[in-house]
């Protein structure tokens, strides 16, 4: 599957809950964002995802989305074209999904 709608619901006895199978949807939107901003930035944000060790071992797309996110806001700031590339990657996987929204749009103490 290359999007959330595609999901593959999975028990740990198969593939360990579709770890494998369902690895497309974030193989998907690693792939969007460097059509955006390119291989190199991609690698960058990716690299820091896995340095800065914003995942582990319990950690889901939403997880991973937020990783993104981060990483990219560390590395390029809050209003940068990489990280709006990088909300927009995930976006283009997850819409009308069951995921949180990525911003809100009244964050807390508005």
């Amino acid at each position: 599957p290359s999007h959330m709608r595609e999901y593959v619901d999975l028990t740990i006895d198969q593939d360990n809950g579709g770890v494998h199978i369902n690895s497309g949807i974030p193989n998907k939107a690693a792939h969007l964002l460097a059509e955006s901003i390119g291989r190199e930035k991609l690698g960058q944000i990716y690299y820091r995802v896995l340095d800065a060790r914003y995942l582990n071992a319990r950690s889901g797309f939403t997880d991973m989305r937020f990783a993104v996110i981060q990483a990219a806001t560390d590395l390029y700031g809050q209003d940068s074209v990489e990280l709006n590339a990088a909300a927009a990657a995930f976006e283009r996987v997850v819409t009308n999904s069951l995921l949180p929204p990525l911003f809100s749009p009244n964050p807390p103490g508005s």
